[in-house]
């Protein structure tokens, strides 16, 4: 299986899971693969964020406003279409989850480099219903769901084209072994903390790096821990 698609299935079927093994109900034998939501944020709206190599600077309350995409590079890529850049009327932005070029979270895959008209597909088939998650009400499926209903077919079009001329750049660092970080739940994803190690298992763990740096906070250096046999390499 190509690389790619190894890693795609990792981010759409796996969502980072990580918990540690327990007992569980059959009901929620899947709650491992499904990070409890975020806490009601509380922070300081006006303290002010940058991240290294980047002039732009986001206040807390921006970062957690999912109709404006935080757009840390914007010299790395080509204008924003609008619904990429900016939500309205029921639209979160496509780049506060997906990214701004495509690559993608942990919770979600990547968009850069697919066919426009398989996006452009799947847009239709998540508004129409044809297409649903596997667990009802999982927040992540239901943005996009409700994404997919308020867009304007015309502006889906358009993120469609940006995100398939963008080329897919890795960044996922792919790591195999049998004891790895211990993963926490962290807005709705897995944050893999330096505090403690547990067993993999048969399982795949995403989530920002270990490293705790500025780029891994903003989900743009992505850790995989695969398998076993303690290689590490980058893709």
């Amino acid at each position: 299986m190509p690389t790619r698609s190894i890693l795609t299935a990792v981010a759409m079927l796996l969502v980072g899971a990580a918990s540690p093994v327990r007992a569980q109900p059959a009901a929620t034998a899947r709650d491992w693969a499904f990070p409890a939501p975020p806490l009601p944020w509380a922070g300081n709206p006006n303290k002010s964020h940058t991240l290294p190599g980047s002039t732009m600077r986001y206040t807390d309350a921006q970062l957690h406003d999912l109709t404006r995409a935080p757009d840390w590079f914007p010299g790395a890529h080509p204008p924003l279409p609008a619904a990429i850049a900016l939500g309205r009327g029921g639209a979160k932005a496509c780049a506060f989850c997906h990214l701004p070029g495509g690559e993608g979270r942990p919770e979600n895959a990547s968009l850069a480099g697919l066919p426009a008209d398989y996006i452009r597909r799947q847009v239709a088939a998540l508004a129409s219903g044809a297409r649903t998650g596997v667990r009802p009400g999982w927040g992540p499926t239901s943005r996009m769901i409700a994404t997919a209903k308020a867009s304007d077919p015309v502006e889906v079009a358009r993120a469609a084209a940006y995100f398939s001329a963008r080329p897919f750049v890795s960044h996922v660092r792919v790591v195999e072994g049998d004891i790895v970080p211990r993963a926490e739940p962290y807005k709705g994803v897995y944050e893999l903390r330096g505090g403690g190690t547990m067993p993999l298992g048969k399982r795949i763990i995403e989530g920002p790096c270990v490293d705790g740096s500025p780029l891994a906070r903003a989900f743009l250096s992505i850790c995989t821990f695969v398998g076993r046999c303690g290689h590490v390499f980058d893709l």
